[in-house]
């Protein structure tokens, strides 16, 4: 229990879980019918956020796995786009199908922010 009461990272969040599920539901409701809605991992390949973007290793959790904590989810995006991208263009050199994704992931930042920010 003292690791549980001591890590800030450990403790339920203190949004009320009836409104971040209303409030998803309105924003995921007011995309376009073409978008695909995914569900990701809670993690991403190691060092995935600094490849992708700016986050920097300070700002990210990694796990013993090889693989670190999800950060921010436009990184997940990205990397799924690129995925599909690669693969329409596999099929198609001179595909030019959109790709439009929207996601909905809880992410976890490492960084400090003292109390009076």
């Amino acid at each position: 229990m003292r690791p549980y009461r001591s890590d800030r990272f450990a403790p339920p969040a203190p949004t009320s879980f009836t409104a971040l599920r209303r409030t998803e539901d309105a924003l995921l409701s007011a995309l376009p019918d073409d978008f695909e809605i995914l569900v990701f991992a809670p993690v991403l390949p190691l060092v995935a956020h600094s490849a992708v973007a700016t986050a920097g290793p300070r700002k990210v959790i990694a796990t013993v796995r090889g693989s670190e904590i999800a950060a921010d989810p436009t990184n997940a995006l990205a990397l799924e786009v690129s995925l599909r991208r690669s693969l329409a263009l596999a099929v198609d050199p001179r595909s030019s199908m959109p790709i439009r994704l929207a996601a909905s992931q809880r992410v976890v930042r490492a960084q400090y922010w003292p109390p009076d920010h």
